[in-house]
């Protein structure tokens, strides 16, 4: 459902699209896209990535989300940060929502990580809340088992003092699939 908002004197639409870029139901989660005259022209001398993220004159964020039936919208991932299992879509923030609550665990971060034939690993990279306990996988996917469907339990798992940050704060997920890609997982 196409959302109009109006902050000032320049109206924008916002709606959620599915990878085909067509317009989904409330409550079904897709990429937020807006369009209106307060949105950007493009990335400055860089039209490739300009025709990625503008297409028919909608701005696709990067974001994901959905709308509930009240109108208010939620952000659920970044696009890039979702992991395809099979023909499945895992949402990184709702794995770390629910594993995150284990009473070991002090940070988690859920990232995807490649498998050899092919599709991705869910892999659990964690801070220990208390340097003196310890976790391993199995555990792990019994304390998510139930609350997750388990084809989003992790299958791999790598504990690590500190987690990778970017200049504002936020996880490095790009850092921790690099550092994954080096064997840190077990």
């Amino acid at each position: 459902m196409n959302r109009l908002a109006s902050w000032g004197q320049i109206p924008f639409q916002v709606r959620i699209a599915n990878d085909s870029g067509q317009e989904l139901p409330l409550g079904e989660t897709g990429e937020i896209v807006c369009q209106g005259g307060g949105m950007m022209l493009g990335y400055w001398n860089n039209q490739e990535e300009t025709d990625k993220a503008i297409k028919n004159g909608w701005l696709y964020t990067g974001e994901v989300g959905y709308f509930d039936e009240d109108g208010f919208l939620y952000l659920t991932d970044r696009k890039k940060d979702i992991i395809i299992v099979g023909a499945s879509n895992v949402y990184g923030s709702e794995v770390e929502a629910v594993l995150g609550s284990h009473p070991q665990i002090g940070e988690i971060a859920v990232i995807g990580t490649p498998l050899e034939e092919e599709g991705e690993a869910v892999t659990a990279v964690i801070v220990l809340r208390d340097s003196s306990s310890a976790i391993d996988l199995q555990e792990l996917r019994r304390y998510g088992s139930g609350r997750l469907a388990d084809y989003k339990l992790p299958t791999r798992l790598a504990v690590i003092v500190k987690l990778p940050r970017t200049p504002v704060g936020k996880i490095d997920k790009t850092a921790l699939r690099k550092l994954c890609l080096k064997g840190i997982h077990a």
